[in-house]
């Protein structure tokens, strides 16, 4: 066992940080961590957002696709309206796909900067060790992936 630094054994961190140092990655992933590279931008769409509502008053149409604010505005105006709500269902499904979308970049550029910044992006057993480490560590977030990959990593080397 090697001198202990904080939860790491010392020794392993000298040989991980040489073995990174002689490997030269363009892909570093803390680094690409420290500038928010891993976390989605896209807004996640809630369905609430893409209501509009109709209002009617004895079969006129006083409101078409209005907001709630609007909506209640007419409630204080108008007796007896009749209030539809509808649901902007292609637009929040075009938000979910653009959100998905900016998830899917976001996972590929990480399973790609482990592969390179590991040397392993020519390994025919890549996949497969980070699809494990994904297994154990997805639910902790990226970083416990990250770690567990870095474990693995040494049985497919």
């Amino acid at each position: 066992m090697g001198i202990w630094f904080g939860m790491y054994d010392y020794r392993q961190f000298i040989v991980k940080l040489g073995e990174k140092m002689n490997r030269g990655s363009e892909l570093d992933y803390h680094e690409l961590k420290e500038k928010g590279t891993f976390v989605n931008g896209v807004p996640y769409p809630n369905k609430s957002d893409f209501k509009a509502y109709h209002v009617y008053k004895n079969g006129t149409v006083l409101g078409f696709a209005v907001s709630k604010e609007k909506t209640n505005e007419l409630a204080k105006i108008y007796d007896k309206l009749l209030i539809e709500e509808v649901v902007d269902i292609e637009g929040y499904d075009l938000a979910r796909n653009e959100w998905q979308a900016e998830n899917k970049r976001i996972h590929l550029l990480f399973q790609r900067t482990l592969f390179e910044e590991f040397g392993v992006a020519n390994n025919p057993k890549r996949e497969a060790c980070f699809q494990l480490a994904w297994e154990h560590g997805h639910a902790s977030g990226f970083e416990e992936v990250y770690n567990y990959f870095s474990e693995f990593v040494e049985l497919i080397r």
